[in-house]
């Protein structure tokens, strides 16, 4: 007689707040937190162990440098915008003084009626 083995549906444990959430779960449905993200290096997946082995990189990275990775990217992004908004103030203010450069130009019939009354 051969008894059958029960396989159980393998979970794991929201790190954040300890609830049972599926294998394969991406966020965590009672907290939202995010379960597997990508490695910011080569985009492979990351679940909750601590190091990775990076095909980019060609070596093991722990969880704290892809962290580190993740925030100087966000702070890179966060300087680029600021970067754009000062750039994008100061083309404004060009075009503006163009515009006011421009109206100071007398017109060409105003240059004309000046010369023909001097004469």
């Amino acid at each position: 007689m051969t008894r059958k083995k029960k396989y159980k549906k393998k979970q794991n444990i929201c790190p954040k707040c300890n609830a049972l959430v599926g294998r394969y779960s991406e966020i965590c449905e009672h907290c939202g937190y995010k379960l597997i993200k990508r490695c910011p290096i080569c985009g492979g997946y990351l679940s909750h162990i601590k190091q990775h082995f990076c095909k980019e990189l060609k070596r093991i990275v722990s969880k704290e440098e892809i962290e580190e990775r993740e925030k100087a990217k966000k702070e890179r992004e966060k300087a680029k915008k600021e970067r754009e908004k000062v750039g994008r103030e100061k083309r404004e203010e060009a075009m503006e003084k163009e515009k006011e450069d421009y109206n100071k130009i007398p017109n060409l019939e105003d240059l004309i009626k000046s010369y023909v009354y001097q004469q």
